[in-house]
């Protein structure tokens, strides 16, 4: 995530205090919260996980982007995230190590693939996936060389995170019915040229990006209302929760100023619907708000 985005906040979470409302969180300190990060509480009598984006702050008062759909109890856990936003600079290069093992070592093979930036992508057919895709300054050949058998970490989950329970998207302060979510973060990976390198190249810079976040609705789910936002051109805020994993086990995402770039008129399963693609634009009126957040937690 630091690599492909540039910028990473760590956030510590706690415990709130009396007066929190449905929009306002209370604490006895908001210093290791984040403005533009993204936080999260349990609702007690669900034991559903709901996020929402951090927009100001005081010493002690969190202000959300919007309603939370219950107002948490005093002393209740508030889960903070890992956030990450686009940045200029501070992109971590990638080295690949791809191993073929075999117990004859002359036959083992092995190839690094170095200096590496990426790209991501995910989407929610059932299980949330992780897609990514990375280009390497260059690639070498270690072949024969004794490696030892390969270990594993332990304890690595297998089931995934399910997207289909508890995914919610919300345009401004409604919740949508959304089918199919895809969002893909859309960095340009360019080369640092030089003649004298290897492969004619110095190094791969991210000159910038063009996320988009696409899905389908139907007409009377709140499809007819978007082509009107599409029409007039209005501007969306936009926040997707990932959230059936619970804390630990969440990834939600925030952009404030979100343009619907297109639609296309489909069929799903013989009702009729719209299959829309957003773009996300830059946040200038909100200070400390990044235009585009991913948060895991």
């Amino acid at each position: 995530m630091k690599s492909v985005f540039g910028n990473q906040t760590k956030d510590t979470g706690g415990l709130l205090a009396a007066g929190t409302t449905a929009t306002v969180l209370k604490m006895a300190s908001t210093t290791n919260i984040s403005v533009g990060n993204l936080v999260g509480v349990v609702d007690p009598a669900t034991g559903l996980f709901h996020v929402r984006q951090v927009r100001s702050k005081t010493g002690t008062d969190l202000t959300l982007d919007r309603l939370l759909p219950f107002t948490p109890l005093t002393g209740a856990t508030i889960y903070a995230s890992a956030s990450y936003s686009h940045a200029s600079q501070g992109h971590q290069h990638m080295w690949f190590d791809l191993e073929g093992y075999d117990p004859t070592a002359a036959q083992n093979w092995r190839r690094y693939v170095r200096g590496c930036l990426g790209d991501l992508a995910f989407n929610t057919d059932g299980r949330l996936r992780l897609e990514w895709e990375f280009k390497g300054v260059d690639l070498y050949t270690a072949d024969g060389a004794s490696q030892g058998a390969p270990t594993y970490p332990a304890n690595m989950p297998s089931y995934g995170t399910f997207a289909s329970k508890s995914t919610r998207v919300y345009v401004g302060s409604a919740l949508q019915k959304i089918q199919g979510l895809t969002f893909k973060l859309g960095n340009k990976i360019n080369p640092k040229m030089d003649a004298g390198s290897v492969n004619g190249l110095s190094d791969l810079f991210i000159a910038g990006y063009e996320p988009t976040i696409s899905f389908s609705m139907l007409h009377d789910d709140g499809g007819a209302a978007m082509i009107s936002t599409f029409n007039a051109g209005n501007l969306i805020d936009l926040l997707i929760e990932l959230t059936q994993g619970g804390p630990g086990n969440a990834f939600a995402l925030a952009a404030p100023f979100v343009e619907a770039k297109k639609y296309t008129p489909v069929s799903i399963n013989g009702l009729d619907g719209y299959s829309f693609e957003l773009g996300v634009t830059r946040c200038d009126t909100i200070a400390g708000v990044p235009a585009l957040t991913l948060a895991a937690l």
